[in-house]
């Protein structure tokens, strides 16, 4: 079957009206009735090829996107970044050992591209949190107390010392920045996790 071209139809359909209309004009402004039910009927059948065109790229575009084939130009409209596959929470089993007792979970949880792992044993919690930037991180401390540099996690890490312990945070710029909280831990305990995460 012949394929239908919207845009050359058009253009001879449009061709044929200036010829109607300019016969109409030769004949001194007098429009006859014929003449005007053929300008009429140019006129439909010109508005109908525009709808099916429509309907026809639309449909184009759609099919185009469920088969993955969408152009770059159509793409680039509605562009999104696919995210990264979110961290693994640790195993409950490697959280008891670095924590010296055994704990349940972990119980995930999402928001604004971070990713909480926790963990629980009796009414004590160790939170695991994944940042997607280091600057997300900072801006979840939620603390003024002074940092204390760790060496030897990820770029460089910190706890808030004898002050606040069981606090500690690690950054990373090849891989999340991460959190590693449980208020009634000491400073070994988290650290201990943090070493889990880094899969040590």
């Amino acid at each position: 079957m012949a394929k239908f071209d919207c845009s050359t139809t058009i253009k001879r359909l449009i061709e044929a009206l200036r010829r109607e209309q300019a016969t109409t004009s030769a004949k001194r402004g007098i429009m006859s009735s014929r003449s005007h039910h053929a300008t009429v009927g140019l006129l439909s059948v010109v508005c109908m090829c525009l709808v099916a065109c429509g309907s026809s790229a639309n449909a184009t575009t759609a099919s185009g996107a469920a088969s993955g084939t969408t152009s770059a130009s159509s793409a680039a409209a509605g562009t999104s970044t696919v995210s990264a596959v979110s961290p693994l929470c640790p195993s409950a089993g490697s959280v008891s050992t670095a924590m010296g007792s055994t704990y349940t979970g972990p119980t995930t949880a999402g928001s604004y591209g971070a990713t909480s792992c926790d963990y629980s044993m009796g009414g004590d919690d160790v939170t695991v949190v994944f940042y997607p930037t280091i600057e997300q991180m900072m801006a979840n401390i939620g603390t003024g107390a002074s940092q204390v540099s760790v060496s030897g996690f990820g770029d460089s890490a910190f706890n808030f010392g004898d002050t606040q312990p069981g606090f500690f945070y690690v950054e990373r710029s090849a891989a999340d920045s991460f959190s590693v909280i449980d208020p009634h831990a000491t400073n070994a305990q988290v650290e201990a996790v943090a070493r889990v995460v880094l899969g040590e």
